[in-house]
C-alpha cells in the first residue's frame, strides 16, 4: 500500500484502508474504487491522507497499531461525551466514562502480550474536527509509549483515559475564546490557559482515579518548567502528563491549524527530539525517538541522488535511515523495483530530501 493526499487523491484508486470522517461514521470502505464524487466526500471527510494499493509496494503492509474501525467508535464515543456536555456546567458522570471505557480497554488489550503496528503518523485536515480526532489520537499515540515505559495494562487504561479527556476544560471556556479566527488578547489566553483545571474539576466527581485527574491538569506543564498552569518541571510533573504532553504536541504538529499548514512526519519528529530535556521529558522523548518513524511504511520519497521509492520499511530503530523500494532511477521508471536500506553501510551518502504525498 501507498500513502496518498486526499489533495492528490485520483479517479480509479483502490483504497487499502476504510475511510472515517471526523465523527467517526465511515466514509468508503477498504477496497473502493475511487470516483468523482467519492474525492468530494474525502475532501469533505476531515481526513488528511488515504492508503491506496500499489502493485509496486503489494508486499508492504501499513499495519497500524490499532485498526481505522476501532479509532472511529472511540471518536463516536468522545463526540457524545463531549455534545452531552455541551453548553452547560455539569461534571462528567461515571455513567459517561463506562460510554468510553470499553473502546479504550479493546485499544489497550491491542498492545498486548507484544506491539503490533506501526502508530498512525497522518494528522487532522479538519479544523472543526480536530476536537474529537485529535484527542484519540494522542491517546493512541500515549498507550504505545507508556506500552514501552514499562506501564502495565492497568496503567495504560488509566494514562489513555487522561489523554482522551485532556481538553475536556474547553467546555467550560467561553464561545468567542474558543471560536475565535484572529490572536487571543492576553485576556482570552489566562482563560485558555486555565482549560487543563477546569478539566481536572469536571471529572472530579467521575469516579475516574486520582493519577488521571492529576495527568488532565497537569497536561501543559514542561519539562523545564515552562508549561502551565503552575511551572512545575521535570519528575515534579507526572508520568502520565510527561507521556501526554508529548504526544499531544506531536499529533498537533501533524495537523492542520488555523495558523499554519500540517508539518510532515518527520519533521515533526525533529521538532519533538530536538525539545528533548526542554519541554518533554527526555527518557520519553527518547522512547518516542526509537519507536516512532520519521518515515511511516508507504510513503513515496525522493532521494539527494534522484532516486524515487515508497518507504517498505520504517526500520525502527535506525532514526531517518528506512528501507526503501525505488521505483524511479535517472527519471524513468524502473522496470523491476528494489529495496535499499538505507541503514547500509554503503547507502549511507544517499539522504531523503523530499516527501511526495
Amino acid at each position: 500500500m501507498r500513502r496518498v493526499s486526499v489533495a492528490h487523491a485520483k479517479e480509479g484508486m483502490v483504497l487499502g484502508r476504510a475511510v472515517f470522517d471526523t465523527r467517526g461514521r465511515l466514509v468508503l470502505g477498504e477496497g473502493d474504487k475511487l470516483s468523482a464524487d467519492d474525492l468530494g466526500l474525502l475532501a469533505r471527510s476531515g481526513s488528511a491522507e488515504i492508503l491506496i494499493e500499489d502493485p509496486r509496494v503489494a508486499d508492504v503492509v501499513v499495519g497500524s497499531l490499532f485498526s481505522a474501525q476501532l479509532e472511529a467508535k472511540a471518536v463516536q464515543a468522545l463526540h457524545s461525551l463531549l455534545a452531552s456536555h455541551e453548553g452547560t456546567t455539569e461534571g462528567v458522570t461515571p455513567g459517561d466514562i463506562m460510554a468510553i471505557q470499553p473502546w479504550l480497554n479493546k485499544m489497550v488489550e491491542r498492545l498486548f502480550p507484544e506491539v503490533l503496528g506501526e502508530p498512525e503518523l497522518s494528522g487532522s485536515a479538519s479544523i472543526k474536527g480536530y476536537d474529537y480526532i485529535h484527542p484519540v489520537k494522542v491517546a493512541a499515540l500515549s498507550m504505545l509509549l507508556g506500552r514501552y515505559a514499562g506501564l502495565d495494562q492497568a496503567d495504560l487504561t488509566r494514562l489513555s483515559m487522561a489523554a482522551l479527556l485532556e481538553n475536556i476544560g474547553y467546555l467550560s471556556l467561553p464561545p468567542e475564546v474558543m471560536e475565535k479566527d484572529g490572536p487571543l488578547t492576553e485576556d482570552e489566553w489566562q482563560h485558555l490557559r486555565r482549560h487543563p483545571q477546569e478539566g481536572a474539576s469536571m471529572i472530579a466527581e467521575s469516579g475516574l482515579e486520582a493519577d488521571v485527574i492529576t495527568a488532565i491538569e497537569q497536561h501543559h506543564e514542561r519539562w523545564d518548567g515552562s508549561g502551565y498552569p503552575e511551572g512545575r518541571k521535570g519528575e515534579e510533573i507526572s508520568l502520565f502528563a510527561r507521556i501526554i504532553a508529548l504526544a499531544d504536541t506531536f499529533h498537533a504538529l501533524l495537523s492542520k491549524r488555523p495558523h499554519r499548514p500540517a508539518f510532515k512526519p518527520h519533521e515533526a519528529v525533529e521538532f519533538i527530539v530536538a525539545y528533548s530535556g526542554v519541554a518533554f521529558d527526555p527518557e520519553v522523548a527518547q522512547i518516542f525517538a526509537r519507536r516512532v518513524p520519521q518515515y511511516p511504511a508507504g510513503l513515496a520519497v525522493k532521494l539527494n541522488t534522484g532516486e524515487v521509492g515508497i518507504i517498505s520499511d520504517p526500520n525502527i530503530g535506525h532514526i531517518a535511515r528506512p528501507i526503501i523500494r525505488i521505483c524511479v532511477e535517472n527519471g524513468e521508471a524502473v522496470d523491476e523495483p528494489f529495496d535499499l536500506d538505507l541503514s547500509s553501510r554503503s547507502c549511507m551518502d544517499k539522504i531523503i530530501t523530499q516527501v511526495l504525498l
